[in-house]
């Protein structure tokens, strides 16, 4: 989670931006970016469209329960700039539900050098029951004022799906991998494949008549 603090009118803020795009994070690099266009609109058409190549992609979030978490990225503005739409609400209640996982499938890893603000960010909604000319509509409401951290991590949620990585695929291909990487014991009883098998054999001596066993 990297902020970076100025103007946003001022191309020094975007250059910063690209620059955090393009580094490594442990080793990984940033397979994709959603950047929200509700917000100086023509400013993220300029910095995502000549960056769509990377997946850099301009985002609109659609509030509701139901709507898709992503949608195919489609031209806008006079610059036919690849922009799709997030489902907000279908990304905040799967990541809510996620972090009440201790463990396995679908358990977020967050950083150690994260501060009590980004948490307090990231649970700054919850899921409210309004009605709507009587019928029950679920919705997220803020209870404090700053919640960047939980729309950041409900981007990069998207961003993800739009690249369309099969996780369980590649979670198998690197569990094969790695256990390839791991030599098997050789079972007790075999041998390995340099030795050659030794053989008994038994002779008589014609002048002592003692016997006499060697190894072939």
């Amino acid at each position: 989670h990297v902020v970076i603090y100025g103007d946003p009118t001022q191309q020094k803020v975007w250059r910063e931006l690209d620059d955090a795009l393009t580094q490594t994070y442990d080793g990984h690099r940033i397979a994709g970016a959603a950047i929200d266009s509700g917000y100086l609109t023509e400013y993220v058409y300029q910095f995502t469209k000549p960056r769509s190549s990377r997946r850099v992609f301009a985002i609109k979030g659609q509030a509701g329960m139901g709507k898709p978490l992503t949608t195919k990225p489609k031209p806008v503005g006079r610059t036919r700039t690849p922009m799709y739409t997030v489902g907000v609400d279908t990304a905040k209640r799967t990541i809510y539900s996620r972090l009440k996982l201790t463990s396995g499938e679908g358990y977020i890893h967050f950083s150690v050098d994260q501060d009590e603000e980004y948490f307090f960010q990231l649970t700054a909604e919850k899921m409210v029951t309004k009605y709507r000319r009587g019928f029950p509509i679920m919705e997220f409401v803020k209870t404090r004022e700053r919640n960047e951290a939980l729309d950041c991590l409900a981007y990069a949620y998207a961003a993800l799906d739009n690249l369309n990585v099969k996780l369980a695929a590649l979670a198998s291909k690197r569990a094969t991998k790695h256990n390839a990487a791991i030599p098997a014991e050789p079972e007790k009883s075999a041998l390995m494949p340099t030795e050659k098998p030794t053989r008994k054999r038994t002779t008589r001596s014609r002048k002592k008549g003692n016997y006499v066993t060697r190894l072939k």
